[in-house]
């Protein structure tokens, strides 16, 4: 008849099991991952209107009776500011950070002329995921996981 041995072991404070906790706590709330994102965001698309959409080849030219009444020699989408500013500085309405979801954009009433387009005006994009986001992204939340690491990317 074979003989069987036991084995009991039992583990009093182990180490390491700190960090499982600090990761179970960091999993309840992505919103430092969340804030890198917001500033990667704002990076890509002040880059898109200082290269006039280069993001997408390049915006189409004003007409030149619109540029006529504009009146500004300031870049195309850029008027007023307003606009401009309210994606170089997202820190507002509506770019809403919860723990597990966040929501970026503008709240200028006219964007989504400029950004899907009319029958008199194209679409000049400003808004949109960078190319390669949704990786880098996904390794800035598992980087968080582990070690509660951020970028920071502006501070």
């Amino acid at each position: 008849m074979p003989q069987f041995i036991e084995i009991t072991s039992r583990l009093e404070n182990p180490q390491g099991f700190d960090k499982i906790d600090d990761m179970q706590r960091r999993m309840k709330s992505f919103r430092p991952v969340f804030d890198d994102i917001r500033n990667d965001l704002e990076e890509a698309w002040v880059e898109n209107f200082n290269t006039q959409g280069g993001h997408f080849g390049g915006w189409r030219p004003l007409s030149p009776k619109y540029a006529a009444w504009r009146g500004s020699p300031e870049p195309i989408l850029i008027r007023t500011g307003q606009l401009f500013n309210s994606i170089r500085n997202m820190y507002g309405a509506p770019n809403d950070i919860k723990d597990d979801e966040a929501y970026f954009g503008t709240k200028i009433e006219y964007a989504k002329f400029h950004q899907y387009g009319t029958t008199k005006m194209p679409k000049r994009p400003f808004i949109f995921e960078p190319t390669g986001a949704a990786k880098k992204w996904g390794n800035w939340v598992a980087k968080y996981i582990a070690d509660g690491e951020t970028f920071g990317i502006k501070g």
